[in-house]
C-alpha cells in the first residue's frame, strides 16, 4: 500500500523553525481559540471596569490623570500602524511581491510599542502607582482606597495586553522565515493578521476607558 502523501500545509510547517511553526502556524484552530480567549478575558476585564467606574467615576476620573496618556497614544499609534503594514504586507503577497521589509517594519513597530508601554510602566513605579508587593502605594488624590482599585484594573488589563501582544509579534517569525516566497507567507500573513487583530481592538477599547477620563 502506497503511503499518503504530506499535505502541502504540513510541508510548510515542517520547513525551517519547527517548534515555533507547530505552535504558531497550526491553522484555523489554534487561531479561533486564540481570537475566543482574548475576547473573553479583555471583554471580562473591561465590563469589570465599566461597572466599577459607574460607582466611582470620580475618583476613577481623577486617578486617570497620573497616567502617561501621550505615551500610550504614541504606543497605540505604532501598534496601529504595524497592523496597516500587516495589511499591505498580505495584499502585496497576493501580487507575489517581495514583502521581507514590511514584515520587519510591522516587527519593529510592534517592539516600539513595547518600549513605550514598559517606559510607561517604568514611569508608574517609580511614581508609586505600581502596586507591587512591599511598593507603597504613593497616590496622592482623595480616596486612595478607591483610586487603587482603577490601578489594578489598568494594570491587569496592560499586562494581559502585552503578552497577547508578545505572541501577536511573536506570530510574525514564521511569515518572516518564509517572506522570499509568496506561496509560502501568504498564508502564515493571513494568520498572523489574525493573531495581530485582538490586540489592536482591545488598545482601541480601552485607550478611551482609562486614559481620557475626564480629560
Amino acid at each position: 500500500m502506497m503511503a499518503r502523501a504530506p499535505h502541502r500545509h504540513t510541508m510548510i510547517v515542517a520547513h525551517g523553525m519547527p517548534g515555533l511553526h507547530r505552535l504558531l502556524d497550526g491553522g484555523r484552530p489554534r487561531l479561533a481559540l486564540y481570537l475566543f480567549v482574548a475576547t473573553v478575558l479583555f471583554a471580562s476585564i473591561l465590563l469589570a471596569f465599566l461597572l466599577h467606574l459607574r460607582t466611582t467615576p470620580a475618583v476613577f476620573a481623577a486617578a486617570s490623570q497620573s497616567l502617561h496618556a501621550d505615551l500610550a497614544a504614541a504606543g497605540g499609534l505604532a501598534l496601529l500602524t504595524a497592523g496597516l503594514v500587516l495589511g499591505g504586507a498580505d495584499r502585496a503577497t497576493r501580487r507575489r511581491r517581495p514583502v521581507t521589509g514590511r514584515i520587519v517594519l510591522a516587527l519593529l513597530l510592534g517592539l516600539l510599542f513595547l518600549a513605550c508601554r514598559g517606559l510607561e510602566g517604568y514611569l508608574e513605579y517609580r511614581a508609586g502607582l505600581l502596586p507591587l508587593p512591599g511598593q507603597p502605594f504613593a497616590y496622592d488624590g482623595t480616596q486612595p482606597h478607591q483610586a487603587l482599585l482603577f490601578f489594578h484594573f489598568h494594570h491587569l488589563l496592560a499586562g494581559l495586553h502585552l503578552l497577547f501582544t508578545a505572541v501577536a509579534l511573536a506570530a510574525l517569525l514564521p511569515a518572516l522565515a518564509a517572506s522570499r516566497d509568496a506561496d509560502r507567507a501568504a498564508p502564515r500573513l493571513t494568520l498572523a493578521a489574525g493573531y495581530w487583530a485582538p490586540v489592536i481592538l482591545a488598545w482601541a477599547a480601552a485607550y478611551p476607558a482609562f486614559y481620557l477620563l475626564g480629560r
